[in-house]
């Protein structure tokens, strides 16, 4: 397969995991249907409370797949920036990223003491333990950095210009962030908030040629937003 095989390829990987990844017992029941009728409201919860693990598995299958695309590519761990750049700046960064976490999961758990029990139309995923709200967190941050830098070296290497990487990766970024659609005007919505954020990020990695610092911004970024979406459930 040819760069540019290869990097449409890498690209479309994303949405295609993150939109068409089904729920378990939804596939069963469709399968089982015929893809016919409505589903019943159990089914409905049940996809709601499971959001996290399906995110999970999804983020899984997003490394595995960017994996095997960086050897078919002959991409190198060094290209993607896999460095440390010494045992004092990994001490130092080590040390104030634990630091951060231990603020972020002792906020969590005291704004979770303080959620009321029912709620209207509450976000599922919020609900979940600060622990696993931390894993999807990081390993959602660290496979999409992954696809974006692998699409960006990929780009790179297939002979097109890095703006034109920044922009189709940021949009193909924001689009796979699209999991409902009820009309356009919703979709544009849903989708500009991380196109934009993706060319931040986008711009990150190419700036300091390592997937350390957009991850860490990628992170930061949603736990901020992790953060205040609980302090709103709770408040509400």
């Amino acid at each position: 397969m040819n760069f540019v095989g290869l990097t449409f390829l890498g690209l479309l990987s994303y949405p295609l995991i993150t939109l068409l990844w089904p729920e378990p017992h939804a596939f069963r029941w469709w399968w089982r249907m015929g893809g016919r009728g409505v589903a019943p409201r159990e089914l409905i919860d049940h996809r709601k409370r499971s959001r996290g693990n399906v995110l999970v598995v999804k983020f899984a299958a997003i490394i595995g797949t960017c994996v095997v695309l960086l050897r078919q590519g002959r991409v190198a761990s060094q290209e993607l920036g896999f460095r440390i750049p010494g045992w004092y700046d990994a001490i130092a960064f080590g040390l104030a990223a634990g630091a951060i976490l231990i603020w972020w999961t002792r906020g969590m758990n005291r704004v979770a003491s303080q959620m009321k029990v029912s709620q209207a139309k509450p976000n599922d995923l919020l609900r979940e333990p600060s622990f696993k709200i931390l894993l999807i967190i990081l390993l959602g941050g660290f496979a999409e950095e992954l696809w974006r830098a692998m699409s960006l070296i990929l780009f790179h290497k297939a002979g097109i210009s890095d703006v034109s990487a920044v922009l189709v990766t940021s949009l193909i970024f924001g689009i796979g962030h699209v999991f409902s659609y009820k009309s356009v005007g919703a979709a544009v919505g849903r989708s500009l908030p991380p196109a934009i954020a993706g060319i931040l990020l986008a711009a990150l990695f190419l700036i300091y040629q390592t997937l350390l610092v957009p991850f860490v911004a990628h992170v930061m970024l949603n736990l901020y937003g992790t953060a205040l979406g609980r302090k709103r459930l709770a408040s509400s």
